[in-house]
């Protein structure tokens, strides 16, 4: 089973390779690689609790923010078009969705 720790290093690993890190209900995880990601560049993280949040900006403004929820082993998102800064502020207070709704 994977450690907290390693979990984080892979989620930040699978955005880096351009691609996801996929959490399903039976507790497997599997990389799935996203060509639209690519073009985000990871630009904040905050692990210091559960959840764990990753900051993603893209050159054009636009941004997502995925939660990894270590407690229930899922990984959910929130994207902006623009005021990143105010978006990451607010990190804990959005509403997260499916990564198929958000994208």
């Amino acid at each position: 089973m994977a450690t907290a720790a390693s979990r984080k290093r892979s989620a930040l690993k699978g955005h880096h390779l351009h691609g996801t890190m996929v959490a399903y209900a039976d507790g497997t995880e599997a990389f799935r690689q996203t060509v639209e990601l690519g073009v985000y560049h990871i630009s904040d993280d905050d692990c210091s609790s559960d959840p764990s949040y990753f900051g993603y900006v893209r050159d054009d403004g636009s941004w997502y923010i995925m939660k990894m929820d270590e407690s229930s082993n899922t990984y959910r998102y929130f994207a902006g078009s623009s005021a990143y800064s105010t978006g990451w502020t607010n990190r804990a207070a959005h509403s997260y969705g499916y990564y198929d709704v958000i994208f």
